[in-house]
């Protein structure tokens, strides 16, 4: 009975077999299924990491049938927010994803030289203002209901001086 319940490390882990190894004191136990938040046509995987604290829940106290709960904090894995309005998950190349429900604000934190890649085949919306700090390069054609405006200068209204009607092509905006 005193197995039901144990508390351990991961020793090891197999990702291809979705298992891992708990010490749990002296015993390291055989090869055992962790648990996910889902693991049906919708899934998520989140392996577990050696040396993180888990607890083996094992029926009739079978370490052997045992299945592991991840997610345990501890001293030397201590919780990756402070804020309770908080969602944070925090990755190990110290990416991070909050949003504070309080604040109602989305953040993503990469490291550097890590990239973001979105893959929409019926398209990406944006409602609101969009603020970009940075060169911006579009392969396709750009469509803009409203003005454009570069360097203060309207693509819709510009005025082109000292030309002649007719045939004649106008040079460069002034």
């Amino acid at each position: 009975m005193a197995n039901i319940l144990r508390l351990g490390k991961v020793a090891s882990v197999d990702t291809a077999a979705a298992t891992c190894r708990v010490a749990i004191g002296e015993i390291i136990t055989a090869p055992l299924p962790w648990f996910s938040l889902r693991a049906g046509s919708s899934a998520t995987w989140s392996a577990p990491d050696i040396g993180e604290q888990v607890m083996v829940l094992s029926p009739g106290g079978n370490l052997a049938a045992g299945a592991v709960l991840q997610g345990l904090y501890c001293d030397t894995s201590p919780p990756p927010a402070e804020v309770r309005s908080v969602h944070r998950t925090r990755f190990a190349d110290g990416a991070v994803l909050d949003y504070d429900h309080e604040a109602h604000a989305l953040r993503a934190l990469l490291p550097a030289g890590a990239t973001v890649s979105i893959t929409a085949d019926g398209g990406i919306k944006f409602t609101g203002n969009v603020n970009i700090d940075g060169d911006v390069s579009i392969t396709g054609k750009v469509n803009a209901a409203g003005d454009v405006v570069g360097a203060g200068i309207s693509l819709s209204r510009h005025p082109h001086g000292m030309i002649t009607p007719g045939s004649g092509t106008s040079g460069p905006p002034q």
